[in-house]
This record gives C-alpha cells, structure tokens and sequence, in this order.
C-alpha cells in the first residue's frame, strides 16, 4: 500500500474519521487495530481541536512511547497516563 502521492489509499476508518473532523463532528470514536491507520487520525483530530480533547488508548507502554514522541514533533500537546499515575509536563493522553 503506497502511504503518499497520488497512488496513496486510506487505511480501515480513516476515510469515514477524518470526513467527520472535516465536517465539525467532534464526538468520533474510532476503534482500529495495530496498523489500522490511527496515529493520522487522532493526531489530525488533536491538530484541528486545540481547545478540545483526544483520547488514545494504546494497548501497550511502547506505542504510548512512540505517539507521544510523534506528537511532540507535531507541537500537539498531551499526558501519558497509566494505571495510578499521572506524568508530569505535557498535556498527553493515552
């Protein structure tokens, strides 16, 4: 599957996803298996929300590790949380 250009396909929901944050339709959920497409639909949701909030629940600590990274890089903010703790700095939720 070709990720850019004009040969580019969506993956799984994330054609229906991102026509709904296109739309305005902010209460979206959105449940995708690994490789399902949902690291460019959450963080275009967080994108275009500034004043809202994403939730991301990733089944394991190093995909928690590699969204928050990936979306450092993008200047969207957030909190890790896991079981009885909370992080301290950015605004990140997992």
């Amino acid at each position: 599957m070709k990720q850019m250009g004009e040969e580019a396909e969506f993956r799984g929901l994330q054609e229906r996803v991102i026509g709904s944050v296109m739309r305005g339709d902010w209460r979206i959920v959105q449940v995708t298996p690994t490789g399902g497409g949902k690291s460019l639909t959450f963080m275009l949701a967080a994108y275009c929300t500034p004043d809202g909030v994403t939730i991301v629940i990733a089944p394991l600590v190093a995909l928690e590790d590699d969204m928050e990274q990936r979306c450092v890089r993008m200047g969207i903010d957030g909190q890790v949380w896991r079981a009885g703790e909370c992080s301290e700095g950015r605004h990140w939720y997992s």
